[in-house]
């Protein structure tokens, strides 16, 4: 499998996907799926399903011999490989909840993996029209939309050690606002969500908005994109 071309044939469907995710934020309909225990992860939207049904396409069509790991339940699923050496994971709108009510930052994940570890991916934010994406061994790396148009595409990323605050992510863990609180501004995602307020994503470590996200059983949908500035590092699920 080329990694390299893997993601840059992702640019163009991931374009196309964040525009419709756009066009139809403010009229979305959403519906709660079943067992599950918390509200933020209960939300699907139309988009969800239509996203991941969209570029399930674009792989089936592209890719020999792979096996899907999605988010949403897909008629496409049996089309794809049970057992294959490598695994599209593909998390359609990640901030479900967010993006249901207007809020910009949600994203569109698509992860590589073969049986050892995530081998390449990519994050799209399609209302900053911003690209971060990483292949293992190789670093992480960022291009805007202008800058893929103009075919400027592998700009290695770094984080702005000056853009670094004390603020951390966590996802309906108690313990662990009680014992960081002291020294860190602590934002849960599932008991401190509101609908009129902003919230904060894992993507926000790209952007120097959050410090870290901390969640026990991390999901590879939403944590796998996340890279270490330094090049020889690779973050991805805390278990």
């Amino acid at each position: 499998m080329n990694k390299h071309l893997f993601i840059e044939n992702l640019f163009q469907p991931l374009l196309t996907a964040g525009d419709y995710t756009r066009r139809i934020q403010n009229k979305i309909k959403h519906s709660l799926k079943p067992n599950e225990s918390e509200y933020c992860n209960m939300v699907v939207t139309d988009a969800d399903l239509a996203v991941q049904n969209f570029l399930e396409v674009h792989f089936l069509s592209h890719i020999n011999a792979i096996s899907l790991y999605g988010e949403e339940d897909s008629a496409n699923s049996k089309y794809f490989c049970n057992n294959c050496d490598w695994e599209i994971s593909i998390d359609p709108i990640n901030g479900t909840l967010p993006y249901k009510d207007g809020q910009d930052n949600y994203d569109i994940i698509v992860t590589l993996s073969d049986r050892e570890s995530i081998r390449a991916s990519i994050l799209y934010m399609p209302q900053h029209e911003i690209f971060f994406f990483s292949i293992k061994g190789e670093g992480a790396f960022k291009c805007s939309k202008t800058q893929w148009k103009n075919g400027e595409i592998w700009n290695r990323f770094k984080i702005n050690d000056d853009s670094i605050n004390d603020h951390i992510l966590i996802h309906g863990d108690a313990s662990s606002k009680n014992l960081l609180s002291k020294y860190y501004k602590i934002t849960d995602y599932v008991y401190d969500y509101r609908k009129d307020e902003y919230m904060l994503l894992q993507n926000a470590i790209l952007t120097g908005e959050l410090t870290s996200f901390i969640r026990f059983g991390a999901m590879i949908f939403d944590w796998s994109c996340c890279t270490h500035r330094n090049r020889s590092w690779w973050c991805s699920n805390l278990y």
